[in-house]
């Protein structure tokens, strides 16, 4: 059972109509077999309220508390208690709702579950309160008035804290929010690396806020997203998952349209459980642990979906303007119910292309639907495959050899099972298959036209007879499928780069590894040509950890280091600007919009944190003040956004588009949305 997500829904591809389900029962489960795709009907408005004095603050001390509801046709189905004390791995479940808006009354109330510290064992147990919060407001126009309560008690009904008083805020219907929130035309981030090939967003002109502090708060999904490898259960501690609820994979969301894209799996309600999981334990002994470890019934059944022996592919679209489910489609069975937290390898994220969406799935499936409908077109590679079934307890791995798929002179490339596929992208029938360039793919365009450049690595025999990686670069005929050029690189780094801008590919390499500490490292840029990828320059690195962080705009590579960032002119390699004192390590990701440089400098371990740099005419400007908490990479200005946090873990971090101003970010319970942009 998840989080409350009450639905009325269309059932397109069995033309089966579902009733609204009441806030206290989860939606049915789709049967094995048959895509399930839903176009959500009715209204879906979103509001922001604060509780003044709610005893919801660190060691129940009061404190005023932002709370956005989403009402779906009145019903508040979403709950996002918006505080820096209720952030990070702490999170507050919404199991039921009563709370209606009617007429001009906001009346009910919102039950559910607060996890106010650790997130695993017995230790959350003691952590876990029961949370009432009631609701009595009017609604004049947009303006919000009224009072509220709040009682917060242990598992067995004891009360531990509670408050009241008023409460004020702003009712905003979806016409109002489309004005506010909804995104230019043409503003698009439709895939891994964003608006080209270098994690860089949509040139929109948007004017930033000199500080992420200054972030405002706009909506969280209406879909209740799992959370990723970061902080999800593993076998070594399953209890987590009472906690956390199960791990969805490390896929990155997507703009187009208008719309947020987000691709996760779930385990399968239609699967049989694992006899024998993880450590030999019987499934006996796991329903045992279910009933005595936890306190509550909802915590044990969460427990259990880890031993499933299979998972369900999810692709969401929503509304960038409110978080609105738009439509939701569930491929029943299709893929490994991975549950780790440690998962080094690709995830898949969608690419929306021309009105369609391209969304690989972590078994080596594709699907393709109608961006705006939902409506599925085809899926590779058979339209009613046998359910994906786990034979062991063993931790699968994601079959994944590209983050998102390409579209290169008309055909759609996707490289997964180590193949690089090329198909018919109105149809989905295979064109050619290359088995020697599966991996992270780009489009490259020449004097008019497309090829597809696919980075593989090979493992060779060095001068001592023993094996080592090669990095090389191949140059793909999108036509035909085949290798028109292959050149040796000399990048070595994490799986998803390198990064394309015009005609230079961009990486690095690590240079000295010794216990995670990399000295030596080099920035590289190849240039393309007809013939082959000519190295064209390298710069040395400063010390890093793990890894650096990548993204190129306007003629620039800016790379962060462990302490520094620079900027490298991309056509000649010079170094034109350095800025100390912002930099990242294990699983660092960069990425750049409209003159900012952003950096989530730790992407491994489960917590979100952000810095952001002013990047123009080769100066750059550490934006933000004030001390980052200890324990923290120590960056002035880092933004930890109030939301539950989650990460992905190794080689491919999740990747948070900037659209026109807005962030979408990725989160330990579903997809939220910030503005940066500044205040009229």
């Amino acid at each position: 059972m998840m989080p409350l997500s009450l639905r009325r829904m269309i059932v397109i591809c069995a033309a089966v109509c579902c009733a609204s389900v009441g806030a206290q029962k989860p939606p049915e489960s789709p049967p094995a077999g048959p895509p399930q795709i839903a176009t959500e009907r009715g209204t879906y408005h979103i509001a922001w309220l604060t509780m003044e004095g709610a005893a919801l603050g660190e060691k129940w001390q009061k404190t005023d508390v932002p709370v956005f509801l989403g009402l779906r046709d009145g019903r508040a189905v979403v709950a996002w208690f918006c505080h820096r004390d209720l952030t990070g791995q702490k999170r507050m479940w919404l199991d039921e709702s009563t709370l209606m808006l009617e007429g001009a009354a906001l009346r009910g109330q919102l039950k559910g579950r607060a996890q106010l510290g650790a997130d695993r064992g017995d230790r959350a147990r003691g952590d876990t309160r029961d949370f009432t919060v009631s609701i009595d407001a009017a609604v004049t126009g947009e303006a919000i008035t009224g009072t509220y309560t709040v009682r917060l008690t242990d598992h067995q009904g004891r009360e531990e804290a509670a408050s009241a008083g008023k409460i004020a805020g702003r009712f905003i219907d979806g016409a109002r929010a489309a004005k506010e929130y909804g995104l230019r035309e043409g503003a698009d981030w439709p895939g891994f690396y964003g608006a080209g090939g270098a994690l860089r967003g949509p040139d929109c002109g948007a004017r930033m806020v000199e500080s992420l502090a200054q972030a405002r708060p706009v909506w969280r999904s209406e879909e209740w997203v799992l959370t990723s490898y970061g902080n999800a259960p593993d076998m070594r501690y399953a209890d987590r998952a009472g906690y956390t609820g199960c791990g969805g994979g490390s896929s990155s969301p997507v703009v187009w349209g208008g719309m947020v894209f987000q691709y996760y799996y779930r385990p399968s309600p239609q699967a049989p459980f694992l006899e024998k999981t993880y450590g030999g334990i019987t499934l006996d002994k796991r329903r045992e642990d279910a009933r005595t470890l936890f306190a509550r019934e909802i915590e044990g059944r969460w427990y259990m979906e880890l031993f499933r022996a299979s998972a369900d592919d999810v692709i969401v679209a929503m509304d960038a303007a409110t978080g609105g489910t738009i439509w939701k489609a569930v491929f029943p069975q299709r893929t490994s119910n991975i549950q780790t937290h440690k998962m080094r390898w690709l995830f898949p994220v969608p690419l929306v292309h021309d009105g369609v969406v391209y969304a690989p799935g972590s078994s080596g499936r594709l699907y393709a639907l109608e961006a705006k409908t939902g409506r599925l077109l085809w899926e590779y590679p058979d339209a009613a495959p046998p359910a994906y079934l786990a034979r062991s307890a063993d931790t699968p791995r994601a079959e994944v050899d590209a983050p998102s798929p390409v579209v290169a002179g008309g055909v759609l490339a996707f490289a997964a099972r180590n193949q690089l596929v090329g198909l018919d992208r109105r149809t989905g029938a295979v064109l050619w298959k290359n088995s020697e360039a599966a991996g992270p793919l780009h489009r490259w365009t020449s004097a008019g036209r497309d090829w597809l450049i696919a980075q593989r690595i090979e493992m060779r025999k060095n001068a001592a007879g023993r094996n080592e990686p090669c990095a090389v670069l191949h140059k793909i005929d999108p036509a035909s499928g085949k290798s028109v050029w292959k050149t040796d690189v000399e990048f070595r780094h994490y799986s998803y780069l390198p990064l394309i801008e015009g005609d230079f590919v961009v990486g690095y390499d690590f240079g000295n590894w010794d216990a995670n500490v990399v000295s030596g490292g080099r920035a590289l840029a190849y240039r393309l040509t007809e013939e082959k990828a000519v190295k064209a320059w390298e710069v040395p690195l400063p010390r890093g950890t793990d890894s650096y962080g990548l993204t190129c705009a306007d003629g620039r590579v800016y790379v962060f280091a462990e302490q520094e960032m620079l900027c490298i002119e991309l056509a000649g390699g010079k170094v034109v600007a350095r800025l100390e004192g912002v930099g990242g390590a294990r699983t660092q990701v960069a990425f750049s919009a409209d003159g900012r440089v952003f950096l989530q400098p730790e992407g491994r371990h489960g917590t979100q944190s952000f810095a952001m740099v002013a990047a123009r005419q080769d100066q750059l400007r550490l934006l933000g003040t004030g001390e980052a908490p200890a324990g923290t990479h120590r960056i002035a200005g880092l933004w930890f956004p109030p939301h539950t946090h989650t990460t992905a873990y190794a080689n491919q971090p999740i990747v948070y588009p900037v659209v026109d101003g807005r962030i979408f970010i990725r989160g330990g319970d579903g997809v939220y949305c910030y503005d940066l942009r500044q205040r009229p």
